[in-house]
Formats: C-alpha cells, sequence, structure tokens
C-alpha cells in the first residue's frame, strides 16, 4: 500500500499568555513599545475599553509581536518556511514559545483573508489532529472538539 506524505509549512500562533506577559512594560523606555488600543489581546484583558470586571477597571493594551512574527487582529503569527510534517511543525511552534494556529470562531476570518490574499503556495498546518478512538477533530493545545467549519472556504473558487 503506497502512503502519501504531505509535507508543507507551520503556521504558528503566540501564545496568549506569552504576549500578555509582554505587555507588562518593566522600564520606562520599554513604555514606547507599548499603545493601547480598541482590541484586546485575545480577551485576556477586557473585552470593552474601560469595562469593570470583578470590580477593576482595565485598558486594553498591545504588545509588539515579537521579530518574525505579524499581527493579525489580536493574535501574532509567525509562516515557516521550513517545509515539515504536522509534528514536526507543532515543535517549531513550540521552540518559538508558540502553538500552531488554531482558527476556532468567526473572527478569524481575518486570518483566513490574509492566507487567501498572500496566494501562498504552501499549504499551511494547524493545530487540529484527528482523534481515531473518538472518530473526531479535536485541536491539539487544548484537546478541545473541533466546531468551526469553515476551513472549506478558505480555498478560493
Amino acid at each position: 500500500m503506497n502512503h502519501v506524505t504531505t509535507v508543507v509549512v507551520a503556521l504558528c500562533c503566540l501564545l496568549p499568555s506569552l504576549l500578555l506577559a509582554q505587555a507588562q512594560p518593566q522600564h520606562p523606555a520599554q513604555q514606547q513599545r507599548f499603545s493601547r488600543s480598541e482590541t484586546d489581546l485575545h480577551g485576556a484583558l477586557a473585552p470593552n475599553a474601560g469595562e469593570h470586571i470583578s470590580g477593576r477597571r482595565f485598558k486594553r493594551m498591545y504588545a509588539m509581536c515579537p521579530p518574525h512574527f505579524f499581527r493579525i487582529g489580536n493574535e501574532c503569527y509567525y509562516i515557516s518556511q521550513n517545509k515539515q510534517n504536522w509534528l514536526d511543525a507543532h515543535f517549531e511552534c513550540k521552540d518559538r514559545n508558540s502553538k500552531l494556529a488554531e482558527p476556532m470562531k468567526y473572527d478569524d476570518k481575518n486570518l483566513r483573508k490574509f492566507l487567501i490574499a498572500s496566494k501562498a503556495k504552501n499549504y499551511i498546518w494547524i493545530g487540529g489532529n484527528y482523534n481515531w478512538r473518538a472518530n473526531k477533530w479535536q485541536w491539539g493545545y487544548n484537546g478541545k472538539d473541533i466546531g468551526y467549519q469553515s476551513f472549506s472556504q478558505m480555498v478560493p473558487g
């Protein structure tokens, strides 16, 4: 029996906790790297500017994405230039303190639009795994079932 192995590049997404940690300036000289924004960090700070959570008022902040990562919406992404299998892509992202991207909601349409517009010639790994025992797709990072079914719309035409 012939087995075909598809080799693709990784799409890494910076872990929200690491991005949040970067959003805490430690020194006045670092203040210029951070700006207030109308968008939060993956819901980590506050859903709405000035919203009260547990009696505390929050302001939203952006942290700059690390070198070689780029921002789409609230997330920082990295597209590997290395063609590799899923497991190697997973570990490349992990080495960059990130994870394979897990676009779980309609809000990730900006990522889909970017990937379509970039006319990338390579396929891109994301963080989904097929669980053969449960007979369903799940996200590799958090183990949740993949409920968002818009991936088929990523290919134009």
